[in-house]
């Protein structure tokens, strides 16, 4: 089975933090358990990133882009060659035209 390499971008491990440090004040065990949670599931693409339905909102960029949704979060990546790189993590409740890739 082929294995990707998974990479974060620097804006979505700032998004990361702010996820952890909002949940972080009302309970700080939810926070970890989140957090875990969303880079359980990035982990988690290095053996099969494209079982994960393409990302419907990135028509108007190139690219291969994917999402998954845990819990009220969008893990939002885009699999390049051997590489899946972790893009945004965005709450779902925003508007997915208004979010810039």
């Amino acid at each position: 089975m082929k294995t990707f390499t998974v990479l974060w971008d620097e804006v979505a491990v700032k998004e990361l933090k702010s996820i952890y440090d909002f949940i972080y004040t009302d309970s700080p065990s939810a926070a970890a358990k989140v957090k875990d949670e969303i880079v359980r599931c990035a982990k988690e693409l290095k053996t099969m990133p494209r079982k994960f339905q393409v990302y419907e909102f990135a028509n108007e960029v190139t690219g291969e882009y994917r999402s998954i949704i845990r819990w009220r979060y969008r893990i939002i990546y885009e699999v390049i060659k051997n590489d899946v790189h972790i893009v945004r993590i965005i709450h779902t409740s925003k508007d997915p035209l208004k979010i810039i890739l």
